[in-house]
């Protein structure tokens, strides 16, 4: 039975009168069929009910009861009068996707019951709760949600043969893509959410428009081939990883936007795809034998700037008069790229700028240092890349050699596997300035922990219990800051216990 609000009754009792007698657009009378009479009356009860879980009477713009439901604010009937075919409530009621503000909707999405409703718009309201799965509206082809504040998951709407745009990007949604079972899905609009998970569950064959960027998405990207339509896919700003695929399927695919993820491959793309596609791959993690191959596409910087690989440092450890050989992971060489190297922060006068890899005979103890080399090339404009930290240690080795058994001994015998510890240490820095130690399963209480830092022959030049991650790279009880190079850490977490994580770490200044 309807439970209607006092103030809503004098209101339903003139709209079901006007409905029997049945206005009509001319406003002429005529008498309805009564299937008509019935689907109408149906749908006006169920627009009541919406009305008043939405909070109706604080609307910028409110219905007006007393009139026939194809005069309210947003709502539009079927060509036969008898159905709802739209109802939009999104500021500007033209049953189109443009919107202007909402109409102050506000409260819990109700799962509507209009069986005739084809476009749904009710995007910039204040609408919260989770998302029904609209089995009541087994005609709808449109659902425009957009610019609300709904949040849990999203239902797979298994219901939704004809659904052919769904909107619901700029809200607080949560879990996974799920795998929608709406065959005739043509767009989806998912960004600016809180969606984590991976896109693998897709599978729209139809699908034209994918918009998934802004979320927390994590894993791969798939090649998508069985939806062959695809004209633009945007997910930027997510976690995804691995290979970029080329999408040689997609021949209508003319956008792609890439940016600002976790990217460490690109696919070869040129003469595969359709000449003046657009792809978005800036800062990711991609080496020059991943753009080079497709610089064609990437004729514009803001395509392709900022690229950070990840790559590891590397500790070397030589005696005097030894032979040694730098030389750069393999996506950074590229036959046209230009090198520079430098040690210790200073451009090494040597440095021809043709070679990817730096090379010594007879080293001398002055060689010690931390090197790395800045790679660029004239077809990629205004994008250098930093090579990885290759920090040289030239002495004897007697105590060197004695103290890293001991450090890799200890070592072997225990590993806090969920402690995260930094690579580089930048004491000059905006960021990374200090040696900070975090735990990647929540808080981390250190109020019983110690931390030692040695040099590389073994000298402890740091020492520090209750450790607060605020060492900066000096000197034990100065502020003077200790020389550029490796050192060695060695943390237990609890002082009274003999479990002890150590491990290497590059001082840059």
């Amino acid at each position: 039975m309807l439970n209607l609000k006092p103030g809503l009754l004098v209101g339903s009792i003139l709209l079901i009168c006007s409905i029997l007698v049945g206005h009509s657009s001319a406003g002429k009378l005529h008498v309805s069929k009564n299937e008509k009479v019935t689907n109408r009356l149906a749908d006006s009860l169920e627009l009541l009910r919406f009305y008043q879980s939405t909070n109706g009477e604080s609307w910028k713009v409110k219905w007006d009861l007393s009139q026939p439901i194809g005069e309210w604010y947003g709502i539009k009937l079927s060509k036969s009068e008898d159905r709802v075919y739209c109802m939009d409530l999104d500021g500007l009621p033209d049953c189109t996707a443009d919107k202007k503000g909402g109409n102050g909707l506000q409260g819990n999405l109700p799962d509507l019951q209009l069986p005739g409703l084809v476009k749904l718009y009710l995007g910039g309201n204040e609408l919260t709760g989770e998302l029904p799965d609209f089995t009541g509206l087994p005609n709808v082809t449109v659902i425009g949600l957009s610019s609300n504040n709904l949040q849990g998951e999203i239902p797979p709407l298994s219901k939704l043969n004809n659904l052919e745009r769904l909107e619901l990007d700029h809200n607080q949604l949560s879990g996974e893509i799920p795998d929608f079972k709406s065959p005739k899905l043509k767009q989806l609009y998912l960004p600016y959410n809180q969606l984590e998970g991976g896109l693998s569950k897709l599978k729209l064959p139809d699908l034209e428009v994918l918009l998934v960027n802004h979320n927390k998405l994590k894993g791969t990207m798939p090649n998508f081939r069985q939806m062959k339509n695809l004209k633009l896919i945007k997910a930027n700003h997510n976690k995804l990883s691995g290979e970029i695929p080329a999408y040689i399927k997609q021949k209508h695919l003319t956008h792609i936007y890439l940016n600002n993820n976790q990217f460490t491959a690109l696919a070869d793309m040129s003469g595969k795809v359709r000449w003046g596609r657009e792809i978005y791959i800036a800062e990711n993690q991609l080496g020059f034998s991943d753009l080079m191959p497709n610089v064609q596409l990437l004729n514009d910087p803001e395509k392709y700037r900022s690229q950070a690989p990840v790559y590891e440092d590397k500790l070397i450890f030589k005696r005097k008069k030894d032979t040694c050989r730098m030389r750069l992971p393999a996506d950074l060489v590229w036959t046209t790229n230009r090198y520079v190297w430098y040690k210790d922060g200073e451009l090494l006068e040597t440095s021809d700028g043709n070679t990817g890899s730096l090379d010594f005979k007879d080293l001398r103890e002055e060689d010690s240092g931390v090197y790395h080399c800045e790679v660029s090339n004239k077809d990629l404009d205004k994008l250098p890349l930093t090579s990885n930290i290759f920090a040289l240690h030239v002495d004897d080795m007697s105590e060197s050699i004695s103290f890293i058994d001991s450090m890799v001994a200890e070592t072997e015998k225990f590993s806090f596997s969920n402690l995260i510890f930094p690579g580089r240490l930048f004491p000059n820095g905006k960021v990374s300035n200090t040696f900070k130690i975090m735990s990647n399963t929540g808080d981390l209480d250190m109020s019983k922990s110690e931390l030692q830092i040695f040099s590389a022959t073994g000298q402890l030049v740091y020492l520090s219990k209750s450790y607060k991650n605020d060492w900066r790279g000096t000197a034990m009880d100065t502020k003077n800051l200790l020389p550029a190079g490796v050192y060695f850490y060695a943390f237990r977490l609890n002082n009274t216990e003999h479990q002890i994580e150590s491990g290497t770490f590059t001082l840059i200044l």
